[in-house]
């Protein structure tokens, strides 16, 4: 699976390199820059928001065994 990622990864960044290539003859330069601005910052902001939803995750199972430890009052 790991090899698997590895390829694909690798597939991507050629593919990205690719078309960087056309983006760059087709657009002017401030154009290019915003579009590697873009694919720089949706990159970032995909991965912060992957380890936003797995701590969210985390602390909803932390109340959950909270609230499973608190013993009910009658």
């Amino acid at each position: 699976q790991h090899e698997d990622a590895k390829v694909l990864k690798e597939d991507i960044e050629k593919r990205s390199g690719q078309i960087e290539v056309f983006l760059q003859e087709a657009l002017s330069e401030e154009e290019f820059a915003d579009y590697k601005y873009y694919v720089k910052m949706k990159s970032k902001l995909t991965i912060e928001k992957q380890e936003l939803e797995d701590k969210i995750s985390l602390g909803e199972e932390q109340i959950s065994a909270l609230k499973l430890s608190i013993p009910e009052k009658h």
